[in-house]
């Protein structure tokens, strides 16, 4: 599935604060110039990048760290912003 799809029909404060977004694209009506979609694009996104030679997209890993003792499945720590 390629393109823009709809993931969430937002109450206009979030509306607001999704088109204050760094990576928010504001589609407006023709004549009346309303607000009819937000377009939210990749930002930031680092889940093809290489780690631990493991699938980036899983949550979870068992490779031993300062923090993690071997073989023990740990959560991977998700940055919020």
């Amino acid at each position: 599935m390629s393109g823009p799809n709809c993931i969430a029909m937002a109450e206009p404060e979030k509306a607001q604060w999704l088109a204050e977004a760094v990576n928010g694209i504001i589609i407006r009506q023709r004549k009346s110039q309303a607000i009819v979609e937000i377009q939210l694009l990749d930002y930031g996104d680092d889940s093809l990048m290489r780690s631990r030679g493991s699938n980036p997209q899983r949550l979870s890993h068992d490779a031993e760290t300062e923090d993690n003792p071997p073989n023990v499945w740990v959560f991977k720590r998700v940055p919020t912003l």
